[in-house]
């Protein structure tokens, strides 16, 4: 990854996320009932059909949706750090309710704390983190 790269993901201001910040976050999921399915989202809710074409994204969409095993319980989060992106998955049971379901935050930042991902990952897809952060445990 070039130098100008990781200037660019340089941990945020903690308290603040810019618009160009912003616009580099994706969500992987399903981004609300009338859109079923699990897809990469950007913050415009336009989908991706390759990560392949974003600089420095850390896995493939297969791999998000594959590799990360989680807490079964609604919202219980799993945090991961990959080349300079933190990657916040979290069980979600509101737009599929097969045991496993998840949905995942990919933020180009290095290192966040789960409360730094939770407040970019909140700031980016407000609808999205509040859907399956305020759903009960069904499992």
């Amino acid at each position: 990854m070039s130098d100008e790269m990781l200037q660019k993901q340089e941990q945020p201001k903690k308290d603040k996320f810019n618009k160009e910040f912003l616009d580099r976050c994706y969500y992987f999921g399903v981004w609300d009932v009338t859109r079923l399915g699990h897809f990469l989202f950007q913050t415009n809710g336009q989908y991706r059909f390759s990560s392949s074409l974003i600089d420095g994204f850390p896995f493939t969409i297969a791999g998000l949706d594959s590799t990360l095993i989680l807490d079964p319980k609604q919202s219980r989060a799993l945090l991961i750090h990959v080349n300079g992106w933190t990657i916040m998955a979290m069980s979600d049971y509101t737009g599929d309710g097969r045991r496993g379901a998840k949905s995942i935050f990919v933020i180009p930042a290095k290192g966040l704390n789960l409360n730094e991902a939770k407040e970019a990952a909140k700031a980016a897809f407000p609808e999205q983190y509040e859907r399956i952060v305020t759903k009960e445990d069904i499992v």
